[in-house]
């Protein structure tokens, strides 16, 4: 590696801590605002500039304290790479999304988890309030022309509501809620799905923080999962932005 690309990494990574000192100070804005207890939960930090920036809502605490979910953070808790659901995400964006030497990020609206109960939750005035930030994430974290797909249709017409430019459209959400929906991707392909299910029976485990430290066998859902998220991630990734 040459002395600018070292440069370049530098001052990335000093960027993003800045971003993430006004994430933070955010965070403290919203308890005060909505009268909550919230915390900023991060994301693990992208290694430069991506091609895709998968969007989603906001974290949430889980059922857990706020004193709970921050010692977490501070042992090292990072967002998006806890869940079986998480890691098929990661998985599909690696193999369906990205082509070689492309890379991804997934990253919230909103970065304060709370608890799903409270009024904030899901609040679009909240949205609003974090929008200035989100935006200034994307200036760092997204390459010139990058596409941005939103995760669950809050998120899309949220987003679609701001005419944000690389907007390409959105995936359906990982969360149990709308498992219902996840076999809607195989009307039509269910020969394309059977041979994509007979292989993907596991998830299997890997190295990094986006792969899980041991193997997952996958259920019937997840495998529609998975699949939903290969035929939206081939579609979008050639997409133009409206």
């Amino acid at each position: 590696m040459d002395w600018n690309a070292k440069e370049a990494i530098v001052a990335f990574e000093q960027a993003y801590a800045k971003l993430e000192d006004k994430f933070r100070l955010k965070v403290a804005m919203d308890e005060e605002r909505w009268g909550i207890d919230s915390v900023y939960l991060p994301t693990v930090m992208p290694s430069g500039p991506v091609d895709y920036v998968l969007v989603a809502m906001e974290p949430s605490m889980g059922g857990k304290s706020k004193d709970e979910v921050q010692k977490q953070v501070d042992d090292g808790l990072r967002n998006f790479c806890n869940s079986t659901e998480d890691f098929i995400l990661h998985f599909c964006a690696r193999n369906y999304l990205c082509r070689d030497g492309e890379t991804y990020h997934v990253t919230d609206l909103a970065k304060g988890a709370m608890p799903t109960t409270v009024k904030a939750a899901g609040n679009a005035g909240k949205y609003e309030d974090w929008y200035l930030l989100f935006e200034k994430e994307l200036e760092l974290i997204a390459k010139p022309g990058a596409r941005i797909i939103s995760i669950g249709k809050p998120v899309e017409r949220f987003l679609s509501g701001k005419g944000l430019r690389g907007h390409v459209g959105t995936i359906l959400h990982y969360s149990p809620q709308a498992a219902s929906h996840r076999g809607r991707a195989i009307v039509g392909r269910e020969a394309e799905y059977t041979q994509f299910a007979s292989f993907i029976h596991v998830l299997p485990q890997g190295s990094s923080w986006s792969e899980p430290k041991e193997a997952i066998p996958l259920s019937e859902s997840r495998r529609q999962l998975a699949f939903a998220y290969k035929v939206c991630f081939e579609h979008l990734r050639d997409r133009k932005p409206e």
